[in-house]
């Protein structure tokens, strides 16, 4: 549900008319509701984290909800800042690009690599893994890994306007 919330914010922060190919929630259902509706899922999730009585859970899901923020202040300051497109496999990379990389990397931590790992983590810790049992980090590195691989791959096949090897970051 956090997530869900954050995608409907991202289309309206973004102006996106399109979601994976279809019609945004804005284009479809106006500005406002898709906000409402971010909101009103991201409270839902809140409450229903608060329902499962893991005050560590509970907090650590929470600053899942605040990266998500970060991550888009990030987001629209860096897309102030100018729009530069990277060529993935080009062999020379100015230290601009490389900057660009790793606030793209941090972007997409804030974004989505640290809601999937905190909720693989607070799957492992509901589970019964206590604190130092290594299974809550290996539960963390995987999402933190498959969250990069999904933001790479989302904006490498959904971000690209000619099918081209560029990746607008």
């Amino acid at each position: 549900m956090i997530h869900t919330g954050s995608l409907l914010h991202d289309d309206v922060l973004d102006a996106s008319a399109l979601r994976r190919g279809v019609s945004s929630a804005p284009a479809k259902f106006m500005i406002k509701l898709s906000v409402l509706g971010g909101h009103f899922m991201v409270s839902r999730a809140s409450v229903a984290l608060v329902q499962l009585r893991n005050l560590e859970v509970t907090h650590m899901l929470s600053r899942s909800i605040q990266n998500l923020i970060e991550g888009e202040m990030k987001d629209a300051i860096q897309a102030a800042a100018d729009d530069i497109t990277i060529r993935l496999d080009s062999a020379k990379r100015s230290r601009k690009h490389q900057d660009r990389w790793n606030t793209y990397l941090q972007k997409s931590y804030f974004k989505t690599e640290s809601l999937m790992a905190r909720a693989l983590r607070a799957i492992a810790m509901l589970g019964g893994c206590v604190q130092g049992e290594i299974w809550r980090e290996v539960a963390y590195a995987y999402g933190r890994n498959s969250g990069i691989a999904f933001q790479v791959s989302c904006h490498t096949l959904f971000d690209t306007t000619d099918g081209s090897d560029l990746l607008n970051l």
